[in-house]
């Protein structure tokens, strides 16, 4: 005789059919019928569909963010290729052999194939590889403390960003899509410099600047109405002890916060400085350095470095030496980062751009999800790994 039932196991996808249910407020069978109709008419998958919320969205922007998925995953296939390929040519190991063992150190260290070739992965110990701050450890972050959903839309687009954090800016800005011609010319009286940048853009793409000529203010407004949805901003005037490194790109402090336990905790701070003619400080496209600094005094502590890993006392193109930088305003950056990360309940590991003006910090914008490559690169060279930074908040 029988005496126990066997339980049937729950399947992934089960667990994924409740969650969206949960979400819906609905009856599980119905939130399998609404992914069912979303992997038939664009192939998400129930994984994808919980991940990116498609249950909010329309079938217009399901649409959208399905084509961006299938971009994304392009994408990443062909930096595996890329990273397998390189590697392969360095070391002279098979492509075959390469990528079992970029995948074994993945599944230790959380390195993305990417950043195993940048960082020369092959040449560390397995101790070596376990001390770095990679994408992984990174990632784990994310998902322990940034558990609000509807708050990390907030950094994801810049008007949100501009509108939530209004109170901080210190600057004039606009949504070039909700002003009319009486507004913009009101908000541009006083301006003679202005930046756009693109709703949703990483590492400084398709951010411009604009002198403003005052006699020409209807054709700039048809301008600005006529680029695709962004936010327009006054042009920061940079403290000239950080002008002087790049005279068009406002040089900011990449700040990596922690809030925990009621503490706001700066786990890492490095100056950004931009590269030749760039008006961003983005050290992947900019030809830009960056420099790490001690988070309690503000002063360099490390020499600079480019993308590459190559390090510097002197910025490369400007020729300004860097190794005796004192950021200014060092106490109340402080004190205006404890405010900043405040602001929105449920994102508490967050990467922030910082400038520093002639009148103190103002924060430019800010990530949910801050890439570990701008404190790791500086020191990949010299084979030290900077998990350590983060090790107790993991």
């Amino acid at each position: 005789m029988r005496l126990f039932r066997k339980v049937k196991k729950t399947s992934a996808n089960d667990k994924l059919i409740a969650e969206v249910a949960k979400n819906m407020c609905c009856s599980k069978r119905k939130a399998k019928a609404a992914m069912d109709d979303v992997k038939e008419r664009l192939g998400v998958s129930y994984k994808s569909y919980v991940k990116y919320d498609f249950h909010l969205l329309s079938p217009e922007a399901q649409k959208k963010k399905a084509k961006r998925i299938e971009e994304k995953k392009a994408n990443a296939q062909k930096i595996v290729a890329e990273s397998v390929a390189k590697v392969a040519a360095a070391t002279g190991e098979d492509p075959v052999v390469v990528k079992k063992k970029i995948s074994e150190a993945r599944k230790r260290t959380g390195i993305g194939f990417d950043e195993y070739a940048k960082y020369e992965f092959w040449k560390l110990s397995k101790e070596e590889q376990a001390a770095f701050y990679t994408r992984g450890v990174g990632n784990a972050l994310t998902e322990k403390y940034n558990t609000n959903k509807e708050g990390r839309s907030i950094f994801a687009n810049k008007s949100i960003f501009d509108k939530t954090f209004d109170k901080y800016l210190n600057r004039m800005w606009f949504f070039n899509k909700e002003i009319t011609l009486e507004e913009f010319k009101e908000k541009m009286a006083d301006q003679t410099r202005v930046i756009y940048k693109p709703i949703i853009s990483s590492q400084g793409k398709g951010v411009e600047a604009f002198d403003v000529d005052q006699d020409k203010l209807d054709e700039m407004y048809e301008m600005f109405c006529s680029f695709p949805k962004g936010v327009v901003e006054e042009c920061i005037v940079q403290h000239p002890e950080m002008a002087r490194f790049s005279k068009n790109a406002v040089n900011t402090i990449r700040t990596v916060t922690i809030f925990k336990d009621d503490k706001v905790n700066i786990v890492y701070a490095a100056v950004k400085m931009g590269g030749g003619d760039s008006v961003v400080d983005n050290v992947h496209i900019s030809g830009g350095v960056v420099t790490p600094l001690d988070v309690e005094t503000g002063k360099v502590r490390h020499k600079a470095s480019d993308f590459e890993g190559n390090l510097y006392t002197h910025h490369p193109v400007t020729g300004e030496y860097i190794m005796d930088l004192q950021v200014p305003f060092w106490d109340e950056y402080k004190e205006y980062m404890d405010k900043l990360c405040r602001v929105v309940d449920g994102i508490n590991y967050i990467g922030w751009d910082i400038a520093i003006s002639d009148k103190g910090p103002v924060v430019i914008e800010a990530n949910f999800k801050p890439s570990p490559s701008l404190i790791q690169i500086p020191f990949f060279k010299e084979r030290i790994g900077m998990k350590h930074i983060v090790e107790d908040y993991l």
